[in-house]
Order: structure tokens, then C-alpha cells, then sequence
């Protein structure tokens, strides 16, 4: 009998998770940014460990007329705080019409 060796889930998730490493290392769609032209709402969580906030901030800046808000939470904030994450969308999204 031959066996032939697979990759197992945790092969190919590593895989993928160093594909996503090199794309952040390789890939600056910064200057994309400025052409963004819907409404756009920069949600970030205040003790975020993942995303410093100042980084979520300049994001907001780059792009034309986005808002920016944050939620005192962790990274994930709309299990953390899910009444205030819900607000925020909710009233954006109000706001804006859609």
C-alpha cells in the first residue's frame, strides 16, 4: 500500500498566513486611499493589540471624507462591545442614507 503524504489544515493554513506576512511586507495600497469615493466609517477599538489605533486613524485621513470612531474594546470589538459597535454602524449608515 503507498501512502501519499497531504498537507494537513494547519500546513495550509501557515501557508496562508505567511502569504497574507508578505503581502503586508510587499503591497502599500496607501495611495489607493485618496480615490475612495463612497462613505466610509474607520471603526477601531481603543486597546486593540493588532491594530494600533494611530493606524487606523491615519487610514481615516487618507481617505477623502471618511469618519472615524473608535470603541473602547479589544480587537474584537463588536463581540466586546456589541451594542456601541452596532450604534456606530447603525448611525453611520443612517446618516449616509443606506
Amino acid at each position: 500500500m503507498r501512502h501519499t503524504l497531504t498537507p494537513s489544515r494547519g500546513d495550509a493554513t501557515c501557508s496562508k498566513t505567511r502569504q497574507q506576512a508578505a503581502l503586508i511586507e510587499n503591497v502599500d495600497t496607501t495611495a489607493d486611499l485618496a480615490r475612495i469615493a463612497v462613505p466610509t466609517l474607520v471603526l477601531n477599538a481603543t486597546a486593540d493589540l493588532l491594530i494600533d489605533p494611530a493606524n487606523s486613524r491615519a487610514l481615516a485621513a487618507a481617505i477623502p471624507g471618511a469618519e472615524y470612531a473608535e470603541i473602547e474594546a479589544g480587537h474584537v470589538l463588536m463581540i466586546e462591545q456589541p451594542e456601541q459597535w452596532w450604534k456606530s454602524i447603525d448611525e453611520f449608515l443612517r446618516r449616509h442614507r443606506l
